[in-house]
């Protein structure tokens, strides 16, 4: 529900400062101003985050133990993976 608004929200900021009427389309909107839809901020920054926490593991291994490391790693990954 929250990604939803929050997409709503995005559309209606891009209509405002491109000048489109309501009605308009938000994917030719989007096209004709060649500017990334919602969805893909959300997978490009997943999958930015997915790096840099492989890089930071990678230079320097986790301090956790056990459960802590793998829980942690398993609730950002599915976060990343439902937003791809």
């Amino acid at each position: 529900m929250v990604d939803y608004i929050l997409r709503v929200q995005y559309n209606n900021v891009l209509r405002a400062v491109l000048k489109k009427p309501r009605r308009c389309s938000a994917s030719e909107m989007f096209a004709d101003a060649r500017v990334d839809d919602f969805y893909a901020i959300i997978r490009k920054r997943a999958a930015s985050m997915i790096n840099k926490q492989a890089r930071e593991q990678h230079q320097h291994p986790p301090q956790y133990t056990g459960m802590q490391a793998g829980q942690l790693s398993l609730d950002v990954l599915g976060w990343c993976a439902h937003a791809l």
